[in-house]
């Protein structure tokens, strides 16, 4: 059984039509001295609202984020996305979430439910050895755009990067391999990310600690 997901929007769920304020619902495992960032883009991309709070945490099913967002749109309805992302202590992307919502300017909120609790994609125990980062799990795409898996040190450099494509919706192991060179043991993060094919940016993010070695 896959582990639970990181960030998990718990409401509204995913294409819930919303009016403002959306009551927004979700255990996250915060980032960096329990930092949370969330954002509530329109369809065009632009931000309508961002909060950055710290909210640490020894609960293992992260901080519980209940918050309300208001917003305002220019029509009577619009495409919008919610997205809850975290970063490490290097400034690095380490998980994003999101969920597309139908804004309304008018009316009542109809609200769906949440997506399932799991991680979307899982990585299986890692190995970095001579150059090649061996590489299996499995994987949830939201969408059909390319899957991108980079290596990021510490400054934030990519060192080695591997771009796939899957069915979107199922889920499916996947097996890759990753080129990198390194002259040392390095500490690096390993992130699976995939672009969201509605609005501009991401619609997930995930990642974790590796050691590369030479």
């Amino acid at each position: 059984e896959a582990p639970q997901a990181a960030i998990r929007v718990l409401a509204p769920g995913p294409m819930s039509k919303v009016v403002s304020p959306i009551v927004l619902k979700a255990y996250v495992k915060p980032g960096d001295e329990g930092q949370i960032r969330v954002e509530l883009l329109g369809e065009d991309g632009r931000l309508l609202q961002r909060y950055v709070f710290n909210q640490p945490t020894l609960n293992v099913e992260g901080a519980y984020v209940s918050m309300k967002i208001p917003f305002e749109v220019r029509a009577a309805a619009e495409l919008g996305r919610l997205q809850i992302v975290t970063e490490d202590e290097f400034g690095r992307p380490q998980n994003q979430a999101a969920v597309h919502l139908l804004l309304l300017s008018v009316g009542d909120s109809e609200l769906n439910p949440a997506d399932a609790p799991y991680e979307r994609c899982v990585f299986y125990e890692p190995q970095a050895y001579g150059g090649t980062l061996i590489l299996n799990g499995e994987i949830q795409p939201f969408n059909e755009t390319p899957v991108i898996f980079e290596i990021v040190d510490e400054a934030g450099k990519v060192l080695g990067l591997r771009v796939l494509t899957f069915e979107g919706g199922n889920r499916e192991p996947f097996g890759t391999t990753i080129a990198y060179k390194v002259t040392e043991q390095t500490s690096a993060r390993l992130i699976v990310r995939q672009a969201d094919d509605r609005i501009s940016g991401l619609i997930y993010l995930h990642s974790q600690e590796i050691i590369l070695n030479p």
